[in-house]
């Protein structure tokens, strides 16, 4: 992976932030849905840069979801901010940004079906 989005959710008095996910992913599930290619297969990752590991409590997702891809161009295709466009008061969405030179490697997950 070379570049990536953050979308960080904002604290909010008004809308809880479990709210605030289920609406994120929403978009973004829908957003991911849209850039599939004849292969059902998405050039784009996604991370929980903020997630905690809790044993004695639920575990927490955080505040940040990343997205990633080999190729920027991808990431300008995939048109985060027309998605979020509704939740912008809710969510602060970064630029297109290069991982940076020292990180060589990273995991991969799928899942089957």
């Amino acid at each position: 992976m070379k570049h990536y989005i953050d979308i960080t959710i904002l604290p909010s008095e008004d809308i809880g932030v479990h709210f605030l996910w289920s609406k994120l992913m929403m978009q973004v599930h829908l957003a991911l849905v849209e850039l599939q290619d004849s292969n059902k297969q998405v050039p784009i990752a996604v991370s929980f840069p903020n997630y905690k590991m809790n044993t004695d409590k639920p575990s927490l997702l955080g505040n940040k979801l990343r997205l990633f891809s080999v190729n920027k161009a991808d990431l300008e295709r995939l048109n985060i901010h027309k998605w979020l466009s509704r939740l912008t008061d809710y969510l602060h969405i970064k630029n297109i940004s290069d991982v940076p030179s020292d990180v060589h490697s990273f995991e991969s997950f799928n899942r089957r079906q």
